[in-house]
């Protein structure tokens, strides 16, 4: 074993000094670093609640238009976007920005929602949930919130809008049974996993309307009612199952089997998410009309995107005019006053085709 001596760390020590800085570096005061975090938490949280407000209108609506599609899958939604205290390092930051300590706070109701109809409105502070006292711990003083969304039951809200208050009952109404949650990626993202759906904050800033935002949040919920995440897990244990065979025969394929099977059909399924989504929009009351100039821009903002072959995901020139096509049928069909449900394919259509094939 090699010993450290003395004269070993005095060398090392001299030697991480010459690696230093070779410029005067201003003093920072401790308290005032605590300080400028504390303003940095603030901040940073009023940026999450205010794309939550952003996300929470579309979420709500297309989840509510299409309960009757989501296969069984349902919960329960009031409709609005809360603040409250939390136990984490942004607890602090919630009562200092929002004076939450004793209330939650409504930052936003979605048009046409249990809340919004019950009269509650931004800015009204919850200080009472069925009879019990908010404050402590917001999850406590939220849970007679969660077990009502599980039956569809109504609960008792005090609440004070400036000098006034009073008390509403609210029943939340079914929903898709997918949460539509924000997700802390600045990248342009969004993804399901079968049982939610996550938009990135930079897919939220991303958008231009909230009519594409429906559309991503749509397509996405797709994904989960169409069963792609399970269709994608059943072809990766096929593929494992021939990893595991060549592995038998003192091979190592590194996955590459589950990996490549995971991606058969990856187009068809994204292809059919923006189709159904669509539809899932519009169903909504979302505009549908300029749908397809979303790809477009994600092509102006992605270039390798456009390559025709595709990669997991068709090309965005590909997915501009199919979806441009999914735009004119569903307005025809509105037009023509017929039900506004994506139309199946005949069993003998159905493909199977590999990533980047000819679809």
């Amino acid at each position: 074993m090699t010993r450290i001596t003395p004269f070993l760390t005095l060398m090392m020590l001299v030697l991480l000094s010459a690696c230093g800085a070779h410029t005067r570096l201003p003093d920072v005061d401790q308290a005032a670093m605590t300080r400028e975090a504390e303003l940095q938490r603030e901040l940073a949280l009023k940026e999450t609640i205010r794309l939550q407000v952003q996300l929470l209108n579309p979420a709500f609506q297309v989840r509510r238009a299409n309960v009757d599609l989501c296969g069984g899958e349902v919960s329960f939604s009031f409709g609005f976007v809360s603040v409250s205290k939390t136990a984490d390092e942004f607890g602090p930051a919630a009562v200092s920005a929002f004076d939450v300590s004793d209330n939650v706070l409504i930052a936003a109701v979605a048009s046409g929602s249990p809340a919004d109809l019950a009269g509650i409105r931004k800015g009204d502070r919850v200080t009472q949930i069925n009879h019990q006292l908010v404050g402590g711990d917001a999850a406590a003083a939220l849970k007679p919130v969660g077990d009502a969304a599980l039956t569809g039951g109504a609960v008792t809200f005090h609440v004070k809008r400036i000098s006034e208050t009073f008390t509403v009952d609210v029943a939340p109404v079914p929903v898709c049974g997918y949460p539509v949650e924000l997700l802390d990626d600045q990248t342009v993202n969004a993804f399901a996993d079968g049982d939610r759906v996550m938009i990135s904050k930079g897919m939220v800033r991303f958008v231009d309307t909230e009519d594409e935002l429906a559309l991503v949040i749509g397509h996405e919920l797709a994904h989960n009612t169409e069963g792609h995440t399970d269709k994608k897990m059943g072809n990766a244990i096929i593929g494992a199952i021939f990893d595991g065979l060549v592995a038998g025969l003192g091979g190592n394929t590194g996955g590459a089997f589950s990996n490549a099977m995971a991606g058969v059909n990856s187009q068809d399924f994204e292809s059919e998410a923006d189709y159904v989504g669509a539809y899932y929009a519009a169903r909504a009351g979302y505009d549908v009309s300029d749908a397809a100039g979303l790809w477009r821009r994600m092509a102006a903002s992605n270039p390798q995107a456009i390559h025709l072959a595709g990669t997991t995901h068709p090309s965005t020139a590909k997915r501009f005019l199919a979806l441009e096509e999914a735009s004119k049928e569903i307005l025809q069909r509105m037009a023509d006053g017929e039900p506004l449900v994506p139309v199946e394919a005949p069993p003998d259509a159905i493909k199977n085709d590999y990533p980047g094939g000819d679809d």
